[in-house]
């Protein structure tokens, strides 16, 4: 586990090389990581950004969404907002800004999520805050086919209402759920690598996932 002042250390997959990593210790028990990495001739450069949270960091993960968290509201006025919260885009550090106004907390840290309908700004999967069960997965099937396959089934990550983490599948309860956000796919699941999981998906990607330790590690890869 790693400590204050400390830092991860990233093991390249079989086909890259670790060019550079530079650790930047934010708070005890979250370091953030900048990794570089290349083939063996210098064709492929890929650029990554890990967030590394140990158990027992001095941080808390929220969910967000535009005009949940705004300057002036409360716990209370949250929760009436959550009942009819409609759909709109505003960037993240925006939504980082209105969190701050709203709780006087800090934010340290902040990353997109999920997939979304461009049309409606409508998120893909889950979304919860405050314990506030806006959906769980797109009622409109924009993309066309089954809509349970298309615009649902999505897997969530859960900050659970003892301060836990977890990883889920499409409708797993969430009655113990205080956060949660979706992505559109596993990638590893269970130390396995998920099948049909083939070139075209070797896009720049935002994921998530969990140590055996409890170590949360969100990376961000950035190039292909």
């Amino acid at each position: 586990i790693f400590g204050a002042g400390s830092h991860p250390d990233f093991s390249a997959p079989a086909d890259k090389v670790l060019i550079s990593q530079t650790n930047y210790p934010i708070v005890n028990g979250l370091t953030e990581s900048q990794v570089i990495l290349n083939n063996a001739s210098g064709s492929a450069q890929v650029l990554g950004y890990m967030a590394t949270i140990t158990p027992g960091a001095s941080v808390k993960l929220k969910a967000s969404y535009p005009n949940y968290y705004t300057a002036g509201s409360t716990a209370e006025s949250r929760a009436e907002t959550a009942k009819n919260l409609g759909w709109d885009l505003k960037t993240t550090t925006s939504q980082a800004a209105a969190y701050e106004a709203a709780t006087g907390e800090t934010v340290v840290t902040a990353v997109n999520a999920d997939y979304y309908n461009m049309q409606t700004a409508q998120c893909r999967g889950y979304l919860i805050m405050e314990g506030h069960l806006i959906q769980t997965h797109e009622n409109d099937d924009w993309l066309g086919g089954d809509k349970e396959t298309r615009a649902g089934g999505e897997p969530y990550f859960a900050v659970l209402k003892d301060g836990s983490y977890d990883i889920r599948d499409y409708g797993t309860p969430t009655d113990d759920v205080a956060e949660a956000i979706s992505g559109p796919f596993w990638l590893l699941k269970d130390g396995k690598i998920q099948d049909g999981l083939d070139a075209s998906y070797k896009a720049p990607r935002n994921s998530i996932g969990l140590k055996e330790d409890g170590t949360l590690v969100i990376f961000m890869a950035v190039g292909r």
